[in-house]
């Protein structure tokens, strides 16, 4: 199964993805990926059908996320989201987490709630995020590793976020 992808217009990013590759060895499904786009997934990671997410179209920020299953979402992807968010809170705090608009440690629980509830309606998780600047190619190498380390850390919890 190939990876799914929205278009942009934006060919200067194909070579932080091969780049991608050649630091971390590629994520799954990867390979396959047809043209190299601002907003990549990756293959199926758990038995759900969900995927990890790569967002780089923003100059100034990256970010991932678990996107549940555009075909295999049924009545529990709500709270699978819900339920992958919350591990990502637990686990993941000592990267930068946000919502749409504002970071998580910005937001009062309520607001932190809202969030993680809009996510999950849209079939996703809080982001995680790092501030880059995309034109920099000096830097690429180190964001490179980093997405290797949160897809390690993403595709753990969806994986374990069952039990």
């Amino acid at each position: 199964m190939g990876a799914e992808m929205i278009i942009y217009n934006n060919d200067d990013i194909d070579p932080f993805w091969l780049l991608l590759k050649n630091e971390t060895g590629g994520l799954p499904g990867q390979e396959r990926w047809i043209r190299r786009n601002a907003t990549q997934w990756t293959d199926i990671v758990n038995n759900e059908g969900d995927r990890i997410g790569i967002y780089s179209n923003n100059p100034k920020l990256l970010w991932m996320t678990i996107t549940g299953s555009k075909l295999e979402q049924g009545d529990n992807y709500i709270p699978r989201m819900k339920r992958f968010s919350q591990l990502i809170i637990d686990k993941m705090s000592d990267q930068q987490l946000a919502g749409e608009n504002k970071t998580i440690e910005k937001m009062n629980i309520y607001q932190l709630n809202k969030c993680i509830e809009k996510a999950s309606e849209n079939s996703r998780t809080i982001r995680v995020q790092m501030e880059w600047i995309r034109d920099d190619q000096g830097g690429w190498p180190e964001v490179a590793r980093w997405i290797g380390q949160q897809f390690e850390r993403l595709n753990v919890i969806a994986i374990s976020g069952f039990e």
